[in-house]
């Protein structure tokens, strides 16, 4: 009796996908922390009141008259929000990479309360109203829950290519924090109010840095692993 062939194994697969796996889960923590240190303080002063978080510095410039005045309209602000909605992102792409179900809704739940962060106040419900302000939160709301919708219900397909999509957002996440931030002091050193560098800001570029740098590290490793299995076609 001919035995049965035994069921073949790519041996590439499953290192791949244990080494995806954790990466993601680097991607999701630092990105978690980038959160959190998107809440810690961005700028000092010695008045307490002007030392604050990012998302309480957009608030503030947000009642600066020049800032009012910006095309598009409360540009500085958006890019102070931005970066909770490419942090939800990364983290609904980073989600479908995992192995395990349990894990992927857990962290896409994750995603969906750090953009409900941005959640304006009543005055925006029902219909769009309240202050301009009002109305940017409620629009970057309704566009982040969106956007990660769209990336969970991707996820199957958007999983293939979610390094070089990770690398963008994660880029994107930094320069919109930093452009915000040197916009937002332009505005408060106009009106006499000087403040310092806080270690919220410095935290925020680590962790997002960090993430970036193993992602290029271990694209590169598999590269030059592909290369050396590769057989030569001359020899």
């Amino acid at each position: 009796m001919t035995p049965l062939p035994s069921p073949s194994i790519s041996p590439a697969s499953t290192p791949s996908r244990s080494s995806n796996n954790g990466l993601a889960w680097l991607v999701l923590w630092c990105t978690l922390l980038g959160v959190v240190a998107y809440h810690m303080v961005w700028q000092t002063h010695k008045v307490a009141a002007f030392s604050s978080n990012a998302f309480d510095l957009a608030e503030w410039v947000s009642l600066h008259p020049t800032v009012r005045a910006e095309s598009p309209a409360l540009f500085t602000p958006m890019l102070l929000r931005l970066p909770l909605i490419l942090l939800a992102g990364i983290m609904a792409l980073g989600s479908s990479v995992l192995q395990t179900e349990k894990a992927k809704w857990i962290w896409r739940g994750v995603a969906l309360l750090v953009v409900l962060r941005l959640n304006a106040p009543t005055d925006f419900y029902p219909w769009g109203g309240g202050s301009p302000n009002d109305q940017q939160l409620g629009r970057l709301t309704a566009f982040g829950l969106a956007a990660v919708f769209v990336i969970i219900l991707g996820g199957r397909w958007l999983r293939f290519f979610w390094k070089p999509a990770t690398l963008i957002l994660l880029l994107a996440s930094l320069i919109t924090a930093l452009e915000g931030y040197h916009r937002a002091q332009k505005v408060l050193h106009s009106i006499q109010i000087e403040t310092k560098l806080g270690g919220g800001l410095v935290l925020y570029v680590g962790f997002l840095i960090i993430p970036m740098l193993f992602i290029l590290l271990m694209s590169g490793l598999m590269k030059q692993k592909e290369r050396a299995s590769f057989p030569d076609a001359l020899s």
